[in-house]
C-alpha cells in the first residue's frame, strides 16, 4: 500500500513536467538564419554628417567705366551776359552767335567797333599740354601774362588786337579781341586791359 500511494504522485509530477515542456515549445523562436538588426546610438560628441550646398555661381564684376569728356554745350556762351560785355567794351553788343566745331565752343560778339570771340576747348588734353601747344606755335610772339588765371600768354602784332590763351582750373580758354573801327588821333584801343576785365568776369562764373 505504501508503494501504491507514491506512484500516482510520480505520474502526476511527470505529467506536469510534460505539460511545462509543451508550453515552452509552443513559444516561437527567432529565425537563427535571419540577420540581426542592431540600432547603434551615435557616439557621444559625434556630429551629424555635414550637408554640402553647391557653391554659388560667382557674379562677374562690372568693368570700370571711363568718364566721357565734358559734353559740348552752348551754355558756355551764357557765362557772360551781353550787358557785361557791352559795359567793358563801352559799346552795346549788336550781334552775337554761338558755334560748335569739334571739341570747341566759340561765342562771337560784335559791337559797333569791337569784335570779341570767346572759345572753350573741351578736348581731353591737359591744361599744360594746351599751353605748350600754343607756346610752341607762336614762339617768341607768345608773351606770358602774369596774374591771369593759372597760366596765360598773349599774342599780338599791333595795338589793335590781342589773342589770349589761358587755363583756369580745368578750363582751357581762348579769347581774342580786336578793334575793327579806329578813330584817327583817338585814344589807343588797349585791348589787353579790356580782355583782362572780361577774363575776371568770366572767372567769377566758371564752375
Amino acid at each position: 500500500m505504501k508503494k501504491t500511494g507514491k506512484f500516482p504522485l510520480v505520474i502526476f509530477l511527470i505529467g506536469a513536467s510534460l505539460l511545462a515542456a509543451c508550453g515552452q515549445a509552443a513559444v516561437p523562436t527567432a529565425n537563427a538564419s535571419a540577420p540581426a538588426v542592431v540600432s547603434v546610438p551615435p557616439a557621444a560628441g559625434a556630429s551629424s554628417p555635414a550637408v554640402t550646398s553647391p557653391a554659388p555661381t560667382a557674379t562677374p564684376s562690372p568693368e570700370p567705366t571711363v568718364a566721357p569728356p565734358p559734353a559740348l554745350t552752348l551754355a558756355d556762351c551764357t557765362l557772360l551776359s551781353l550787358d557785361q560785355i557791352g559795359t567793358v567794351l563801352g559799346e552795346a553788343v549788336v550781334t552775337d552767335s554761338e558755334v560748335v566745331e569739334g571739341p570747341f565752343t566759340r561765342c562771337e560778339y560784335k559791337t559797333d567797333s569791337w569784335n570779341f570771340n570767346l572759345t572753350f576747348d573741351h578736348g581731353t588734353g591737359s591744361g599744360a599740354s594746351f599751353m605748350e601747344i600754343y607756346r610752341n606755335t607762336f614762339g617768341d610772339k607768345a608773351i606770358t601774362i602774369p596774374g591771369l588765371g593759372d597760366d596765360a600768354i598773349g599774342v599780338s602784332s599791333d595795338a589793335s588786337y590781342l589773342d589770349i590763351y589761358l587755363i583756369q582750373g580745368n578750363s582751357k580758354i581762348i579769347m581774342d579781341l580786336s578793334k575793327v573801327k579806329m578813330v584817327v588821333g583817338g585814344t589807343p584801343p588797349n585791348p589787353e586791359e579790356k580782355e583782362k576785365a572780361l577774363t575776371e568776369l568770366l572767372f567769377s562764373h566758371l564752375p
